[in-house]
């Protein structure tokens, strides 16, 4: 039977950071924490020239988490949280909403790495 997996203490300092009130986002991290995951860059921002940012990041992975949109008043969409996402995607990023991640599938796609593709006997990259 393989040991549990270490929880790195520096979870504390990002977890401490997190709004309490954004919805699914401290229970999230302290699964993923509980599950060995790496811990994020907090509070990433994509580039300069936007400022979306990602509440929890992982750059060689190119996956976050952002913030729930919050659609104006008598709206249906958050044209600002639909910016962000065009953009982290147009990017190469996958982000999710905390509710719309679970903890077991953002641990799954930090660990996969476009170079983890199988390679075949030959060397060439077997696709899935």
């Amino acid at each position: 039977m393989s040991a549990p997996p270490v929880r790195d203490p520096a979870w504390d300092k990002v977890i401490e950071l997190l709004d309490p009130d954004e919805h699914g986002l401290p229970e999230l991290a302290e699964a993923l924490a509980a599950r060995g995951v790496p811990v994020p860059r907090d509070g990433y921002e994509l580039d300069a020239n936007t400022g979306w940012q990602a509440e929890l990041a992982w750059p060689d992975a190119r996956v976050g988490v952002v913030r729930t949109p919050r659609p104006p008043e008598g709206e249906d969409i958050d044209p600002e949280a639909a910016d962000r996402d065009r953009d982290f995607a147009a990017a190469g990023w996958e982000v999710r909403t905390a509710a719309d991640w679970t903890a077991d599938g953002l641990a799954e796609r930090i660990g996969h790495h476009p170079s983890d593709d199988t390679t075949t006997d030959n060397g060439g990259n077997e696709q899935p």
